[in-house]
């Protein structure tokens, strides 16, 4: 399992107001499938590679925040999302890789 965070930007009128750094984790499934999950928002995709699942998941969470603020309630929904706790299991994973890594140094 890997672990990784990646930067989306807020847009407003196509400028940049604020940044969200999300955390992700990558798993490979089974041979040739791997899950990247969006700790934050409870976002999955798959792919045959490990880039192409993270690319996967890049699109849908740039798709998913458009969306957001497009139709919903904007950053406050996004807020909401990120702390409802419902991914509190793959944050303890996430947790677990960074003490590992940090062992190591």
């Amino acid at each position: 399992m890997q672990k990784r965070r990646f930067l989306v930007a807020k847009r407003e009128k196509n400028r940049i107001k604020t940044a969200l750094y999300l955390h992700f984790l990558v798993e490979k499934l089974e041979d040739d499938l791997y899950e990247a999950v969006n700790l934050e928002f409870s976002l999955f995709a798959l792919g045959n590679t490990t880039e192409t699942a993270i690319a996967s998941l890049v699109e849908l969470t740039i798709e998913y925040i458009d969306s957001v603020f497009e139709f919903g309630r904007g950053f406050k929904e996004l807020q909401d999302m990120a702390t409802c706790q419902v991914m509190d299991n793959y944050w303890a994973k996430y947790r677990e890789i960074e003490f590992r890594a940090a062992s190591k140094k």
